[in-house]
């Protein structure tokens, strides 16, 4: 199975080209002189281009959407965000609003936003809760996500090992790069234990231990049938640490994760705040510098030389309504970075300026 790679085409361009070079071309081309030498029939013109241009993007999402498997209600773009794409920087504006904004149901931003740099080559804030996409950018991007293949790790694994269960610790799983977990060969732990190494100091070694003990190629597939399941179509594991490059994501399909995670596996992001975790032989200790965050509900971060710094993590964060004089509301926000060159800094940056830029407005 390889990662998906988009190859949009227009259908099968040879059809086309056989039917705009018969005769059939030419008696529109007739049909349009006479047309034009006659103004009263220029009716007729206008509704014979609406005809092919309707006719034209049946045919497009046809062989866009269906034809190539796409599937419209995950990946449609809206003209805005057509323009978005275009663009493609934080610079400027389109009609009063900057590029990175995508209108939603209750948050809108304000007149004149300050402005926003970010090092991520790709983000979004989200609501955690409603999935409205605050502020984004090249969402729909491929890339590397490293450490954070984990969460999705410890999904499966919660899935389909018994908590009770105890793991050994082999060979082929401790010689996973990095010291994280300390874990040694031959070791038996308890696999309710095992995930705080896993998502507290990122243990590549605990990954492979979960992936091993329940048959490695087996459980790799499972973590890309879970994604599937997930409509997380743009993403693919080749391990369950995410040390290999080949384990990509988009920011809308890690979106798609977090809200499930925040609904379905709220245990897993209780794991992720806590600061220290012991056991016989072994304190795991949580180095994430977002636990300084008053406001930070859990998350996963990660590194590596392609991926640079990722994340997906949650943060409280109060909105302003309309009326200066009315209570803030809060609101659990999801946030994913990509190829970040400071992940602290963007995270700050992000959340900073949803705070101060973008109003929440309660439904009447």
């Amino acid at each position: 199975m390889r990662p998906y790679q988009s190859e949009f085409s227009l259908g099968p361009h040879r059809v086309e080209q056989k039917v705009l070079g018969g005769s059939f071309l030419k008696r529109v081309i007739r049909h349009m002189r006479n047309v034009m030498a006659h103004p009263h029939q220029v009716s007729s013109l206008v509704l014979l281009v609406a005809l092919f241009s309707f006719t034209g993007n049946i045919a497009f999402a046809y062989f866009g959407f269906v034809n190539k498997g796409f599937a419209p209600e995950v990946g449609s773009l809206s003209i805005m965000d057509s323009i978005r794409q275009k663009l493609g920087s934080d610079d400027g504006g389109i009609l009063g609003q900057p590029p990175l904004f995508t209108p939603s149901v209750h948050f809108k931003i304000i007149t004149d936003p300050s402005p926003l740099s970010v090092s991520a080559e790709s983000y979004i804030i989200a609501d955690a809760v409603t999935g409205e996409i605050i502020l984004e950018k090249n969402p729909d991007t491929q890339l590397p996500m490293a450490s954070v293949s984990k969460i999705i790790t410890a999904i499966v694994a919660k899935e389909q090992i018994d908590p009770r269960h105890s793991v050994e610790v082999t060979k082929e799983s401790y010689n996973a790069y990095g010291t994280e977990g300390k874990l040694s060969i031959g070791e038996k732990v308890v696999v309710s234990d095992l995930y705080y190494p896993l998502l507290m100091e990122s243990s590549n070694d605990a990954a492979e231990v979960f992936a091993n003990d329940f048959g490695r190629d087996a459980f790799i597939t499972l973590l890309n049938k879970k994604t599937i399941a997930l409509g997380m179509y743009s993403t693919f594991y080749e391990d369950p640490s995410g040390l290999s490059p080949k384990n990509v994501s988009t920011a809308h399909d890690l979106t798609k994760l977090g809200i499930y995670v925040y609904a379905a596996y709220p245990e897993i992001l209780d794991i992720t705040r806590v600061k220290e975790y012991a056991i016989y032989k072994h304190l795991w200790k949580n180095e994430n510098v977002f636990l300084t965050y008053p406001n930070f509900l859990g998350g996963k971060n990660g590194f590596t030389n392609e991926s640079k710094k990722t994340t997906l993590s949650y943060f409280s964060v109060f909105f302003r309504g309309d009326d200066p004089n009315s209570k803030a509301t809060e609101r659990p926000l999801i946030l994913i970075l990509l190829r970040s060159n400071d992940r602290d800094k963007d995270a700050a940056a992000l959340l900073s300026y949803a705070a101060r830029n973008i109003r929440y407005v309660e439904e009447e």
